[in-house]
């Protein structure tokens, strides 16, 4: 019968304070990351059943359509800072991916939306979310999967680097 020695003891807890899983560690965060997009996955569900029964529209606004009757004024950088996610209402092209909760609508984002999960699940550092700003409002240029993960487990900010934007309404729009 094999019983556990000190260096065992201790070899074990080295690993588990480097950072290296066993196989059973790893079973579980996988588990956790894909428990974590069924969750999203039926919260979106809800949602858009919701917006459907309330005739609202449940999708993330789309820049594009925002100004699409503007002119750009001008942009600076703000830097990187933490925003807090529920600022963050828009996209760059990406409102058939997410509803306007950051939940996932594709199955196609699956399996990207469950890698990021694992990254956040064993605290590997992300990098930061790619925002536009305009009048107070958030856009997503790069990070949607970041931002869905960070809601999904209950995050209240993000890190992101956020470039403001002035437009001016057309005249004649």
């Amino acid at each position: 019968m094999y019983t556990r020695s000190a260096w065992d003891n201790n070899f074990s807890s080295d690993r588990s304070r480097i950072g290296v899983e066993s196989l059973s560690d790893r079973t579980t965060i996988t588990e956790k990351a894909m428990n974590l997009f069924r969750a999203a996955s039926g919260r979106a569900f809800v949602h858009r059943m919701w917006a459907f029964i309330t005739r609202r529209p449940g999708r993330l606004l789309d820049l594009e359509q925002v100004t699409r009757c503007s002119v750009v004024q001008g942009s600076h950088s703000l830097g990187t800072h933490p925003v807090d996610i529920h600022q963050i209402r828009g996209t760059l092209g990406r409102t058939q991916d997410f509803d306007d909760q950051f939940n996932p609508l594709k199955e196609r984002v699956n399996d990207r939306w469950k890698r990021v999960a694992l990254a956040f699940l064993r605290g590997e550092a992300l990098p930061a979310v790619e925002l536009v700003e305009v009048d107070g409002v958030y856009f997503v240029r790069d990070g949607h999967h970041r931002i869905s993960v960070a809601r999904a487990m209950g995050r209240e900010y993000i890190d992101a680097e956020v470039v403001q934007m002035y437009y001016q309404k057309m005249a004649m729009c």
